[in-house]
């Protein structure tokens, strides 16, 4: 007998109760459990789910004049769904506890930047954050409600993988595409983008350091993805090769770092010891294999040029690190002074402190945006969360908890359009949300527009 409700049941039909049977979540067996529907309603499901994973982590551009992305289209769909959801069940997903304080955080500061923008001169750039975190809320909703069905969760993460996977594809071909020629060196994609006169792939983030960022979540999706059966331990090389890739595409340190730390001890935590030699025997394959298609003196000289541009040169480290250092006080002392948060002027006022806009902070930028109540309120139960991983059943969400809260140390991701979404996601716990699936009898947990009440 099927456990799981379709997501658009059939007039009269009533969602069935979830299941939290992890049995048949390896392999064919997840695929299995989660196409296994053939009414029309079941058919719209798949896709939906599909979609929704994969606009959640690809931020592709629909109209580029006005610069909407597919993370923008997604949130007016979340929003219609989980409104109607909340008006035909008359209850509202226990998450609404965490999201309620952090939406008047946001909406304050929002209502500022519309309405009083002539007195307070901002900048573009800082009302798109803004946007982005509103942005967010229907998406990660949507996404706590739906990621209680196990076999939802299994079609949602694959689509993520999918997004994901596109992203990579376009960092790659920005990397190939890319010519000189097009415009002077230094001043067309700005100076960021290069490292010793190399060009760092950025995508369609527009940075280099934002891109891996993003692309990297890649990392802890898989990583969840195997620590809860539904993919084969022998697929930790997928994550191995995106962050290689990633790396030397980027030539970003930070996320690359973050990532392989959490890779080792995912490995060294899951697997025993045979298992682990043959996926270093992988690896050594497919590292061969990579030098072999690219000519194994170019491939061997372009990866060492790599490492050694950015962590064998001492000098530009320390005058690296000694930058984001000012940047960090620089921050500090502006929210000692605007502990409620400065909206998008902060960035002007970074500027005039120690010439950059950035704070390489994401937690910081949070507090300068939105104050201290409003960074402590997300990253309070975020950095809980990802404390997550170190159980034995640690899920999908810990992982991209424990990733966006160490890469949040380096850069300022909330300007990333698919960040503020999986940050107030993975911020609610998934044994909490398992748990509310289980014992609640209504259709909230598992349905969304179309539903029977």
């Amino acid at each position: 007998m099927d456990h799981h409700g379709p997501l658009f049941p059939s007039a009269g039909q009533q969602p069935a109760q979830v299941s939290d049977d992890r049995s048949n979540g390896i392999h064919t067996g997840a695929w299995h459990s989660a196409l296994r529907h053939r009414s029309l309603s079941a058919t719209l499901e798949v896709p939906f789910l599909l979609f929704f994973g994969f606009a959640a982590t690809c931020p592709l551009l629909l109209v580029e004049g006005l610069n909407i992305r597919l993370t923008e289209a997604l949130a007016a769909v979340a929003f219609v769904t989980a409104t109607w959801r909340i008006l035909q069940s008359g209850k509202v997903h226990p998450v609404a506890r965490l999201y309620v304080p952090l939406l008047l955080f946001t909406l304050g500061w929002v209502i500022v930047e519309l309405y009083f923008d002539s007195f307070i001169p901002t900048e573009r750039a800082g009302r798109m954050l803004l946007v982005r975190w509103l942005e967010g809320f229907p998406i990660a909703y949507c996404l706590v409600m739906l990621c209680s069905d196990e076999r939802k969760r299994f079609l949602i993460a694959i689509g993520m993988l999918a997004g994901l996977g596109i992203d990579l594809a376009l960092l790659i071909q920005d990397d190939v595409t890319f010519a000189l020629t097009r415009a002077p060196l230094y001043t067309a994609v700005g100076l960021a983008n290069y490292a010793a006169g190399e060009y760092r792939a950025a995508g369609i983030f527009g940075h280099p350091n934002g891109a891996a960022i993003a692309t990297l979540i890649l990392v802890p999706v898989a990583i969840g993805l195997i620590r809860e059966r539904r993919l084969s331990a022998i697929l930790f090389l997928l994550p191995l090769a995106a962050v290689v890739e990633v790396f030397l595409l980027t030539k970003t340190r930070g996320a690359s770092m973050v990532s392989m730390l959490l890779i080792a001890y995912s490995i060294v935590r899951t697997l025993r010891l045979r298992t682990i030699a043959i996926i270093a025997l992988a690896t050594a394959l497919l590292v061969t294999t990579l030098a072999a298609l690219q000519g194994s003196t170019a491939f061997e000289d372009e990866a060492v040029k790599v490492v050694s541009e950015r962590f064998d040169r001492p000098t530009e480290m320390d005058e690296n690190f000694e930058g984001r250092l000012d940047t960090m006080v620089a921050a500090i002392e502006l929210i000692g002074e605007h502990p409620f948060g400065m909206g998008a002027a902060y960035m002007s006022e970074m500027a005039a402190k120690v010439d950059y806009e950035a704070t390489h902070n994401a937690f910081l930028q949070l507090a300068l945006l939105g104050g201290i109540p409003l960074t402590l309120t997300i990253a309070i139960p975020l950095v809980l969360a990802a404390a997550g991983i170190v159980r034995r059943d640690s899920s999908l969400e810990a992982w991209i908890a424990a990733y966006l809260c160490m890469a949040f140390f380096f850069e300022t991701a909330f300007f990333l359009p698919i960040v503020p979404a999986l940050t107030l996601w993975s911020a609610w716990p998934y044994r909490r949300r398992r748990s509310f699936a289980r014992e609640s009898s209504s259709p909230i947990k598992d349905t969304v527009v179309g539903s029977e009440a």
